[in-house]
């Protein structure tokens, strides 16, 4: 079932253990025997895989799954520490971990310099060794490495105050300044962000970019979580040079002062829900992109549905109430009428079956970003439509309900329309008022009371 098409714009990873303590020292990296595990190889492919993960999937048309790297990227680590243990014992994993960065085929990869390298694995030997939030590791990588990070410190690094102002920051609030790094990446985006499609883009390509560079901010976003709850400085009582520079890169403290609220509340959570943040994410994106698009291919709406279902989980443990308890509740209702018409065999069947009747009324993405569906034209806001443009669309969608009658699944197909693009704004009422015979004839009943 196909979409009523909107364009929106959204602003929205060393404990270093001395070889003299081991009995015998390990196989250096680039050495290891086959039968263990090759640590820097794991490190390398992750790297990788944060950069390419969003991108192969758009490329390839899958269904939009931001988080899908974050996930990976942890379950890899996580994978690779329990096979590293396994190999040299928990007494020689730090020093493993502690020597990747000696490699060039490593460093290249994980931060570009050795020296950037070694914060990160310190980085992830703090996380294996403390909370083991590998999500969260991960989620410092791909920071580290976004194109906006770096273009927002070489413009701090090419301003003589910006530099200086940072430099005080950080010897006083260093958390903070990470902070700020972190909220001059964001406002790079937004600069780009705010920047409409080209006229005749298509609606797909529309929505790709959509979801890569909300993706990004939610990285940084995230990221700015991880440094609060490490940091000893306040917004209250931090150097003078850290409200500078806040304000220097397009930061407003107050945004600051909600987002840290939000990141106070989902701090308990993250350590007893792995990877709450980034189902919190992908959830809210699936949802953000339904809501514009109807979650137009069948794999999509049951996605949203799945990804619902992995938040309600993480919401039944005692410290995520605070976190999820308003959030979930607040989508519940909403979801539950989505999932209950989804979930049903005959969702699919029409979507798929009828496919060549839901494009000719829904619309595909595959059309321009501005192009008008049939449904657009029901709206109260698309203003006052030709009669004879109304007609050709009930047209169309008695055929989409003489299909969906064939395979006996009008029932779910008249439900679908009470849910989309959102059960807060269905497109059922108008359609119903407008084709008045048409809906009907397919469903019985009066059609507009």
């Amino acid at each position: 079932m196909q979409p009523l098409k909107f364009f929106v714009v959204v602003f929205t990873t060393a404990v270093t253990v001395s070889a003299r303590l081991l009995k015998k020292p390990i196989a250096p990296i680039a050495n290891f025997n086959a039968k263990k595990t090759n640590f820097a190889d794991v490190l390398v492919g992750i790297n990788r895989k944060i950069k390419a993960g969003l991108q192969a999937q758009l490329v390839s048309g899958q269904p939009p799954a931001f988080s899908q790297d974050i996930f990976g990227c942890a379950l890899t680590i996580k994978n690779g520490i329990e096979d590293l243990r396994m190999s040299y014992t928990e007494v020689h994993t730090p020093t493993v971990i502690a020597q990747a960065c000696e490699y060039s085929n490593v460093y290249l990869e994980l931060g570009k310099n050795k020296q950037k390298c070694d914060e990160l694995l310190q980085a992830l030997e703090e996380e294996r060794s403390g909370d083991q939030n590998y999500h969260r590791w991960c989620r410092k990588v791909a920071a580290s490495e976004s194109e906006y990070m770096k273009k927002a410190m070489k413009k701090m690094e090419s301003d003589p105050e910006s530099k200086k102002l940072l430099g005080e920051c950080q010897k006083d609030c260093p958390s903070i300044a990470k902070i700020i790094k972190e909220g001059a990446a964001i406002s790079e985006l937004k600069l780009e962000m705010m920047q409409p499609p080209p006229p005749g883009t298509k609606f797909e390509d529309v929505l790709k970019e959509l979801v890569a560079m909300d993706k990004k901010v939610m990285t940084h976003t995230g990221a700015i979580c991880d440094h609060h709850a490490k940091k000893k400085c306040t917004l209250q009582n931090m150097h003078g040079a850290c409200t500078a520079m806040f304000e220097k890169v397009g930061v407003p403290l107050p945004m600051i002062e909600h987002l840290f609220t939000k990141c106070g509340k989902v701090e308990p959570c993250k350590k007893t829900c792995n990877g709450v943040a980034e189902k919190w994410q992908d959830f809210e994106m699936r949802h953000l992109l339904s809501r514009f698009t109807g979650a137009s291919a069948p794999e999509e709406s049951i996605d949203l549905c799945k990804s619902f279902g992995h938040l309600e989980k993480c919401s039944e443990k005692p410290e995520c109430k605070d976190f999820l308890s308003s959030n979930v509740g607040w989508f519940k209702e909403e979801m539950d009428k989505r999932c209950e018409v989804v979930n049903d065999p005959c969702y699919l069947k029409v979507a798929k079956t009828c496919e060549k009747e839901s494009d000719a009324f829904f619309g595909k993405e595959s059309d321009a970003w501005d192009a008008k569906s049939c449904t657009d034209r029901f709206y109260p806001w698309s203003g006052k439509q030709p009669e004879k443009e109304l007609s050709k669309c009930c047209g169309k969608f008695g055929s989409l309900t003489s299909c969906a009658k064939t395979l006996k699944c009008e029932q779910t197909l008249e439900k679908y329309m009470h849910i989309t693009p959102s059960p807060n704004w269905p497109a059922g009422k108008a359609v119903a008022c407008t084709c008045v015979s048409e809906w009907e004839q397919a469903f019985g009943g009066k059609a507009c009371p």
